[in-house]
């Protein structure tokens, strides 16, 4: 008994007749001090405790049957409490007190289970917080654990719990489990994600995996899985908006770079163009002179149709708006479509009756029609198949919008839609991806503008356009043009006001800051029978009117030059002179035109390069000779 580590006692009647070296380091007293004979047994006893032991005496007295083993707290010398199990035998004769008693220092045991209690709460409160499932693995890969407040188990617990996760997990997801535990066993956490195809849908999860290391060993995983199916919609949604935006930008761009350079090429030919014009009137040399003189004159032209396309591809080309109907347009060139049909394909329509009309430019609508139907029937197979045609309307919202080619230009609203759809091959999604580029092709190396060029008239029109196709079924391509404007649905259309009468004096007034233009009008005005006087800035030409008083029949004004531009230059002259008439001379289209001057409207448009009979239309023959001198 000397040497036990735990406490054993003699205890007669309530005098300690023995302790053990162990229950004086426990108690913090002496040998001497606990056998005393006027020590108070009740000394060690906290006084909450007291009436639970004299119970026990009395009970012993009697001789009724008590637990041999309980718990009650000790006070030590020092004051301190620790939590003791003590089991105890009576050792003497009937109706005496003479106890043997055996105590335990449980105090750290409780400590520790009240610990882990607090624990354990601390646990339930954290995963009753947490929407993941969390799943615990043993060191070979059995479940032993899972608690999932959010996510319905495929898989009852009691059903896996003890099991294998590869008996458990579909051949894929479990693989990339295998994988992980390799990871795992190392020390290090990891993660996947998988998906799950289960009966409302398919569900798109991903799992965080922590390995449990007990003394320097691997000795389970602790697995956290959260269903983020709606977290990867809302991601493929914006990285859906974020290709649409960059590829709106990129049109944009485009789009600017194709208007800027077809304004320069439309200056420099309206230098080749006035030039040739001229000197075709007047040359009197050889025929083979005069041939070449026209082939010039050919090829400028085709340089400017080129122009004229980029202007489209910039959606800046929009020169003749009108109140249009949509079927019309279709049935207008049906004669077209039908002799372009390839015998093996078959052409339908199936056009939508009261359409609203939409403020169009008929003849740029017929060239959409026509583009999407040649394209159509180039995906068509040898074997043929069939290209439909198909109108309606639809009234769309900002949400339904967002499937469109460059939504953010184009307001919810009310819709006329254009549908040309074949029974072809259909496309890739990088097909898809491309299909609007300049000079591309699904059938090899591109030519010209082709779709690009669709797309920019939609664009120019205030619409957008949208394609379905899937390799192997097919394609549809799907036009929206917003329906007409103003009051009845007609188009709005805003004209200059009638400039009052005034007395003519046969004198033009040209403002543009490219010499070689200037040279040409001038020269093409002259032969008109015109007086002319050339300015080479804004400045220029502000001056020069106000020091002539006016003076000038019709400025012909260029748009865009450096310092002052064409519509500061037409505020200034008109505040000078509301009668004169100004008209506009750009390598811009009538719509470019139209939008930079603003509220400042001119008499007349004339996109350039333009020949000596459009320039006479406009301007009409001079009043007679010139009345104030060009000099």
């Amino acid at each position: 008994m000397e040497n036990s580590f735990d406490a054993i006692y003699i205890l007669r009647g309530r005098r300690y007749e023995y302790v053990n070296p162990s229950f004086c380091a426990m108690t913090g007293y002496s040998y001497g001090e606990l056998t005393a004979s006027d020590f108070d047994y009740n000394t060690l006893i906290p006084p909450e405790s007291r009436d639970f032991m004299e119970r026990r005496f009395a009970a012993r007295g009697t001789g009724t049957a008590i637990d041999p083993r309980y718990r009650i707290p000790v006070r030590r010398k020092t004051g301190d409490v620790v939590e003791v199990e003590v089991v105890t035998v009576s050792i003497g004769k009937p109706g005496e007190i003479l106890v043997l008693g055996i105590m335990r220092d449980i105090t750290r045991r409780l400590q520790a289970e009240r610990d882990a209690g607090a624990a354990s709460e601390m646990m339930k409160g954290i995963l009753g917080a947490m929407y993941d499932t969390v799943f615990r693995f043993d060191h070979e890969g059995r479940f032993v654990f899972a608690h999932s407040p959010s996510i319905e188990l495929i898989t009852p617990p009691e059903r896996f719990i003890g099991r294998h996760y590869s008996e458990i997990l579909p051949p894929r997801v479990s693989d990339l489990m295998s994988q992980a535990m390799d990871i795992l066993r190392r020390g290090e956490r990891t993660e996947f994600d998988y998906t799950l195809d289960l009966p409302g849908g398919t569900r798109s999860f991903t799992t965080v995996l922590s390995p449990i290391i007990h003394r320097g060993e691997f000795s389970g995983v602790v697995s956290t899985v959260r269903d983020v199916t709606e977290i990867r919609k809302a991601e493929a949604e914006q990285k859906a908006l974020t290709e649409q935006l960059q590829r709106t930008q990129l049109f944009e761009s485009l789009g600017m770079l194709a208007g800027g350079i077809a304004h320069d090429f439309n200056n420099i030919l309206m230098a080749i163009l006035g030039n040739t014009d001229a000197v075709m009137e007047e040359i009197e040399g050889p025929e083979s002179a005069l041939q070449r003189l026209v082939e010039i004159e050919t090829s400028s032209r085709r340089a400017a149709e080129l122009c004229r396309q980029m202007l489209t591809y910039a959606g800046r080309d929009t020169a003749s708006m009108e109140k249009v109907d949509l079927n019309s347009v279709i049935q207008g060139i049906g004669d077209l479509l039908s002799v372009n049909t390839p015998s093996s394909a078959k052409l339908d329509f199936i056009l939508a009756e009261g359409l609203p009309t939409v403020d169009a430019d008929e003849s740029q609508i017929g060239q959409i029609v026509v583009s999407l139907v040649k394209n159509a029937f180039e995906a068509l197979p040898e074997t043929g198949g069939t290209v439909t045609v198909r109108t309606g309307r639809a009234c769309l919202d900002g949400e339904n919008l967002k499937g469109f080619f460059i939504p953010a230009r184009i307001a919810p609203g009310e819709f006329v839609t254009l549908e040309v759809s074949d029974d072809g091959s259909g496309m890739e999604s990088r097909q898809k991806e491309r299909i609007f580029d300049p000079f591309y092709s699904t059938r090899g190396p591109g030519r010209g503008l082709g779709l690009a060029a669709v797309l920019g008239i939609v664009r120019g029109h205030g619409g957008s356009v949208r394609v379905f196709s899937e390799k192997g079924l097919g394609t549809t391509f799907q036009v929206l043009l917003p329906v007409s404007g103003g009051q009845d649905g007609q188009p709005v259309h805003d004209v200059p006001p009638d400039r009052p009468a005034r007395e003519l004096t046969g004198m033009i007034l040209v403002v543009d800051d490219e010499e070689i233009v200037r040279n040409v009008l001038e020269r093409m005005l002259v032969k008109i029978g015109y007086g002319v006087v050339c300015a080479a800035s804004g400045m220029e030409a502000v001056s020069i009117f106000r020091k002539r008083r006016g003076g000038f029949d019709v400025v012909i004004l260029d748009l865009a030059m450096p310092g002052m531009d064409g519509p500061e230059v037409l505020e200034f002259l008109r505040d000078m002179d509301p009668t004169v008439r100004i008209v506009i001379a750009s390598g811009y289209s009538p719509q470019q035109v139209e939008e930079r001057m603003g509220d400042r409207k001119p008499d007349a448009v004339m996109q350039k390069p333009f020949r000596l009979d459009r320039l006479l239309d406009i301007l009409g023959p001079p009043p007679g000779p010139a009345s104030v001198s060009p000099v």
